[in-house]
């Protein structure tokens, strides 16, 4: 029955046949090959009082108009960032990391540091390295020797950077003096004296600078050997940092001074969809775009001297700027115009050469069968010469017939199929006159 039905609707059967392998296809395209960007995108800030936690708050409004929800982690910190993107088992795709803990660090096993999976989308931001104390005379960090320090918490990028300077100055480690605390805990303990000097990695921005420059009696130490350090530790630079800039009312700093600095990476893990690394680009020449106390407008996100491989979408994104769907369509539409594109033109490169080799696939087939009946024949008119006719012989010549009438051939070959018959009929005339 299914063969009957399959015979008398053939043509219905394999159109049907087509359009599902097409489907399916194209189900496969877009799930492999053009997936749909997810809708949450999972982001490790640093801790909810910093300046990479507010960054991240103002990433997320942004995102928020895309459709787009940014899961903000809080964390002890660069470090932490870090091992986080690293983590395949952690949701994590991105993060701020702060410079000196990628390619331009030091102390890092390369083999246990899996940074093939990282890739830098823009610098974001200078990262100062405040030294705050109440003693002004300070002005070299040998000077610091007997001193109690706060060189960051467990897992933070201050901790990392206040290490690398202690040590490169020759001092060595004292864990009843160097104590693991830093941002606000910092900036408090400072406040009533339980330590003499703090070292903080953050923003002008953030609530412990902000806390430590309005501090009375807290200065800021200007390094006399800054130029030397960052020789030493070349993910460092210094910056000017003029007179009154960080708040003119208050004349802060109250002379100009020299400051180390590094940078903020916005980092990502290059399993990243490409649609979500174009957001996050966009959002970060928004938030990261104008001036402030210690750069110019325009001077960030930057690519260059990232601390990490720098991303395709960020290659293009610096040099094209925005794709080109999104800077006339709304995100969502770019999105799947872009995919549809994606997946139709490698689907219409396979499409259109199998619908123009259909016609040669017919015809091909439509001669097979003419050649198959003119091989009967020609063993009928063998049997014929060998054994002489018989009615069984007459029957298939009835049957062949038959089977000339009801097989579907193309136009173009009536004239083969009427020479057939002619022949059959010959081989007919043959038995009758024998």
């Amino acid at each position: 029955m299914m063969r009957a039905f399959f015979a008398e609707h053939k043509r219905l059967c394999l159109s049907a046949a087509l359009i599902f392998l097409l489907f399916i296809v194209f189900w496969l395209l877009s799930r492999y090959i053009s997936p749909a960007p997810p809708k949450t995108l999972v982001f490790t800030a640093g801790a909810s009082d910093g300046a990479y936690f507010k960054f991240a708050q103002r990433y997320k409004t942004i995102l928020a108009k895309d459709g787009i929800t940014l899961d903000i982690r809080e964390s002890a910190g660069s470090v932490d960032n870090l091992n986080r993107l690293q983590d395949p088992q952690n949701p994590v795709m991105s993060g701020f990391v702060q410079g000196g803990l990628g390619t331009l660090s030091q102390g890092i096993d390369p083999d246990s540091a899996n940074f093939d999976t990282l890739q830098s989308l823009a610098i974001v931001a200078y990262e100062p390295v405040w030294l705050f104390a109440k003693n002004a005379k300070i002005n070299d960090l040998q000077q610091l020797k007997g001193l109690r320090i706060a060189i960051g918490a467990e897992g933070s990028g201050t901790r990392k950077i206040a290490l690398d300077l202690l040590r490169s100055t020759g001092l060595q480690f004292d864990e009843k003096l160097w104590l693991p605390i830093g941002g606000a805990a910092a900036a408090k303990a400072l406040a009533n004296q339980s330590i003499d000097v703090a070292f903080i990695v953050a923003a002008p921005e953030s609530a412990a600078v902000q806390q430590l420059l309005h501090s009375p009696g807290v200065q800021i130490i200007d390094l006399s050997r800054a130029n030397a350090l960052v020789r030493l530790l070349p993910y460092l630079q210094t910056i000017a940092v003029p007179k009154g800039v960080l708040d003119l009312q208050h004349n802060i700093p109250a002379r100009d001074i020299t400051m180390l600095s590094t940078t903020a990476n916005l980092v990502v893990n290059d399993d990243i969809h490409p649609a979500l690394a174009y957001l996050l680009l966009d959002a970060a020449a928004n938030v990261h775009n104008g001036g402030g106390a210690l750069n110019r407008p325009g001077d960030f996100p930057a690519l260059k001297g990232t601390d990490f491989p720098a991303a395709e979408e960020a290659k293009r994104y610096f040099t094209t700027g925005k794709p080109f769907l999104q800077r006339y369509m709304p995100f969502w539409a770019a999105n799947f115009v872009q995919r549809l594109l994606l997946i139709l033109i490698p689907l219409l490169a396979v499409v259109i050469p199998v619908i123009k080799l259909l016609p040669e696939i017919q015809k091909w087939r439509q001669e097979r069968k003419l050649f198959k009946l003119y091989g009967e024949l020609k063993i009928i008119e063998l049997e014929i010469k060998s054994k002489g006719t018989s009615p069984s012989i007459d029957d298939q010549l009835l049957q062949m017939e038959a089977r000339i009438d009801k097989t579907p051939f193309a136009k173009i070959f009536t004239d083969r199929v009427y020479t057939l018959r002619q022949h059959v009929e010959f081989v007919r005339r043959g038995i009758n006159n024998g």
